[in-house]
Parts: structure tokens; C-alpha cells; sequence
């Protein structure tokens, strides 16, 4: 009885164990030269790629990979930037992005949405990273269950990464204890060019496994003889 109950037990939790989150699409561009670029003016930073040619080397839909797409994002800053001298820069954006078969956006949607976060960097470095929670769309991809992230890595950052002093239109309506959803800090991310690389994850409840099925059983067996016998 003892062992039932505790294969009863083992076999219940494994069928409540979380959902793992798995990467569903990792591409990154094919041109040797920069292609997305990031332009500071009064009203923050604004950062754009277009009919990018990137290649997806990992998907999760049955899609054989390596495949070419289009890459297009668009993200705008919607809060200041970390003021120097701080070594960190970290600036929140919010934006679309689509990875799509056809450069005019009619082919395959291998993944599109909306993202909300930010992106960091070190000062005076060749790189930033963009990491956000994503709202997500695929005609391929099925595994599509929040929580979600979707992340770009800028790479030879032209000039390195900095900062420089912007009083944004939005600055006015500011509350000053917070950098969420405005630009009090007088500071943005300069313009710059750069390469791209990205990724995204969602997460998916896998199938159990035969042993796994097996031990649920037995467990649930060992569940009901023990309440015979009480």
C-alpha cells in the first residue's frame, strides 16, 4: 500500500511539473554589413530595420532550416536613458517586429508581435541587447503560451554605445520617481548603426513521455485501491 500511494504521489506530481519554456526561432542577418540602425532626436531614440535578409537556423514548426526571411522591426523609446557616468545604459522600448518569407510581407509569417521592455549596454562598447516580453503571432510556429520573450542582439555598434543629452516632449508628463513610460532623465541612446541577431521563446507543455504514462497509471491505480480500502 505504502509503495502505491507513493507512486501515487511521484506519478501526480510529474503531471503537475511547469511547463518548460523552449526557443521557437533563432536567425540572424546575412549581410556582412550593418543593417538596422538607431536615431536620437528630441523625442528619444528610434530604432528601425527593414526588409532585413536574416536566416532562421532553428524553429519550432516543421520548417527545414537553414531558411531565408525578412526581418522588420520598429521600437521606440518610452523612457530616458541611464545618465552618465554610469558605465550601464539602459533605456525601456516599445515596438512590432515580423520575421516573414517575403520582403513585401506576403509570405510566410515564420513570427510576428508586439514587445515591451528594454535594451542594454555597456558605454563605450560595440554592442546592445534588446530582451522584451512579446505578444506573438506564427502561421507555423504552435507553441505560442506566455510567458514570452523576444530578444535582438545588436552587434559593431557604430559609434560605441553611448548617450547624449535630449529634453524629449513627453519629459513634461513625467512622474519624477519613475523612467517607466517617459523620458525624465535627459538622456537617450545615441544614433548609431549596427548588425542583428535575435531569438524568441514561449513556453510548451511537452507530451509525456511512455514511462511517464506508465508510472500516472500505476499511481492513479494505487489512488483508487486505496480508496476502496478505506
Amino acid at each position: 500500500m505504502r509503495t502505491l500511494l507513493l507512486a501515487s504521489a511521484a506519478a501526480l506530481s510529474l503531471a503537475a511539473a511547469p511547463a518548460m519554456a523552449d526557443t521557437i526561432i533563432t536567425f540572424g542577418q546575412v549581410s556582412p554589413i550593418n543593417t538596422v540602425t538607431g536615431t536620437a532626436d528630441g523625442t528619444g531614440t528610434h530604432l528601425l530595420g527593414s526588409d532585413v535578409l536574416v536566416t532562421i537556423t532553428q524553429i519550432a514548426a516543421g520548417v527545414l532550416t537553414p531558411v531565408n526571411a525578412f526581418l522588420d522591426f520598429t521600437a521606440d523609446s518610452t523612457s530616458g536613458a541611464t545618465a552618465p557616468p554610469s558605465n550601464v545604459i539602459v533605456q525601456h522600448f516599445a515596438g512590432s517586429f515580423s520575421v516573414n518569407g517575403a520582403a513585401d510581407g506576403s509570405g510566410t509569417n515564420y513570427l510576428s508581435g508586439l514587445f515591451l521592455d528594454g535594451v542594454f549596454g555597456i558605454r563605450g562598447g560595440t554592442g546592445y541587447t534588446l530582451t522584451a516580453d512579446g505578444i506573438f503571432a506564427s502561421d507555423v510556429i504552435t507553441s505560442l503560451d506566455p510567458p514570452r520573450n523576444f530578444s535582438l542582439s545588436f552587434t559593431n555598434v557604430t559609434p560605441a554605445a553611448d548617450t547624449v543629452a535630449t529634453q524629449a516632449q513627453n519629459s513634461l508628463d513625467c512622474d519624477p520617481f519613475t523612467t517607466i513610460a517617459c523620458n525624465d532623465t535627459g538622456w537617450t541612446i545615441r544614433t548609431f548603426a549596427a548588425s542583428v541577431s535575435g531569438n524568441a521563446s514561449a513556453f510548451a507543455t511537452p507530451a509525456p513521455e511512455p514511462a511517464s504514462l506508465a508510472l500516472l497509471g500505476l499511481g492513479l491505480a494505487g489512488l483508487a485501491v486505496a480508496r476502496r480500502r478505506s
